[in-house]
């Protein structure tokens, strides 16, 4: 594995298990600083908003400024933010700190793609963001059960612990992480669509086609994704009544085990297929797995279900960089990385809308036939793409030499 890798896989789970303060964002407001839901939902939106511009101001620093430059100064900044709310205690200006620290955070995600992209040749980036997306997991896997317990007792805990993780990750991102330079030639050595040029991303978006057509599906399969945070809870409230909160804790569980003991397998069994066929399948997983809570809330259909579309989930985290990458200049991967997220989050904002007024219309058990086909639907277009996309040929590899991702994980750990 590249050295480089196992630091980034190091940064990836110190900073996701560093992550205390963000998925109590909306507790801290509501319970701890007595805001009303309403308030606090608007809150949540107008920083999610915030984050999605934040991503394309990000995007555009990496490129002009250099990837780990950017990257260590918004997480630099965003960590000092979140060390002055820890000594300022729960006051109001501090949920307003918090945002802008999210914000940075953001924007510097795109950026590490792009990183990424840079440090891993192109044959080897399917094994490379699947080890970065396996470590990520098991950092959120840990990260959010400490901050439980520090929630209630000793909540500036968090802000510094947060703080901390962000000084280390940019400590070992500056002094242990080598890549090539914003315009640095491809790292596969190849030319083609990697190559740099020189002008802006309208234009670079406008040579490529392809990237919009797949930002869109990538819209919808986000939109998809996202049933299991909006529309799955309120199938199970209203299936199962008080046991759905159970019920649901079980199926979030259930989804880290899935990606923490698969994402290995799965990457292998696929290896040998084009990004761009992955995320097709990545789609059919969404459709089977989403459509099997059409035929009931029982706990074992459930469950099933999450395995099914988490599988579906390993396989779209881990391909969709790879194909973006591929078809993206070196000289505006942090721009096109941005661009691509900012889209695709878009995919999350519509969720809760328009399942919520599906739900209301038409009941919480008739949302998983439409799930199901709109995956479909996104199956459909995204093997449109593969039928289009002549740029990015199948590996050629025999099999035995892709072996090494089970071995690129157990080496990341040392």
């Amino acid at each position: 594995m590249i050295p480089s890798i196992r630091v980034l896989f190091a940064i990836r789970l110190i900073n996701s298990m560093g992550n205390f303060v963000f998925p109590f964002l909306t507790m801290l407001l509501t319970i701890k600083l007595g805001y009303s839901k309403a308030a606090a939902g608007s809150f949540m939106s107008a920083a999610a908003l915030a984050a999605g511009f934040g991503m394309l101001c990000g995007g555009k620093l990496g490129d002009v400024f250099g990837k780990k430059r950017t990257i260590a100064g918004l997480q630099i900044t965003a960590g000092t933010l979140l060390g002055v709310c820890a000594v300022l205690g729960l006051v109001p200006v501090v949920p307003f700190l918090v945002a802008v620290a999210y914000v940075l955070l953001q924007a510097s995600w795109p950026v590490f793609n792009a990183l990424v992209a840079d440090i891993v040749p192109s044959a080897s980036r399917k094994r490379a963001f699947a080890v970065l997306y396996w470590g990520n997991n098991i950092g959120f896997s840990i990260g959010p059960l400490m901050a439980g317990y520090l929630f209630n007792t000793h909540a500036s805990f968090m802000f510094i612990g947060n703080a901390v993780s962000l000084a280390i990750v940019s400590f070992l991102l500056v002094t242990r992480v080598k890549s090539p330079g914003a315009s640095a030639a491809p790292a596969s050595g190849h030319c083609g669509e990697e190559a740099p040029e020189d002008c802006g991303l309208p234009e670079i978006m406008r040579k490529r086609p392809i990237l919009v057509v797949f930002a869109l599906a990538n819209l919808l399969m986000h939109f998809i994704y996202m049933q299991h945070l909006f529309g799955l809870p309120v199938f199970l409230n209203e299936k199962l009544g008080e046991r759905g909160p159970a019920i649901y804790g079980m199926v979030m569980t259930t989804n880290g085990i899935t990606v923490v003991t698969l994402t290995a397998l799965v990457t292998f069994a696929l290896i040998r297929l084009r990004s761009i066929a992955n995320m097709a399948v990545a789609a059919l997983f969404y459709s089977a797995g989403f459509g099997m809570l059409a035929f009931g809330a029982t706990t074992f259909t459930v469950l099933a279900s999450t395995v099914v579309w988490t599988i579906g989930e390993i396989i779209s985290a881990t391909n969709a960089q790879v194909f973006i990458a591929g078809h993206t200049p070196s000289s505006h991967r942090g721009r096109v990385n941005a661009f691509m997220s900012f889209v695709s989050g878009w995919g999350g904002t519509l969720c809760p809308v328009a399942t919520g007024a599906y739900i209301d219309a038409f009941g919480s058990g008739a949302l998983w036939p439409a799930v199901s086909g709109l995956a479909l639907v996104a199956a459909f277009l995204m093997a449109l793409i593969a039928r289009a996309d002549k740029s990015q040929a199948a590996p050629s590899r025999p099999i035995s030499a892709d072996t090494s991702l089970i071995a690129s994980i157990v080496s990341a750990i040392r």
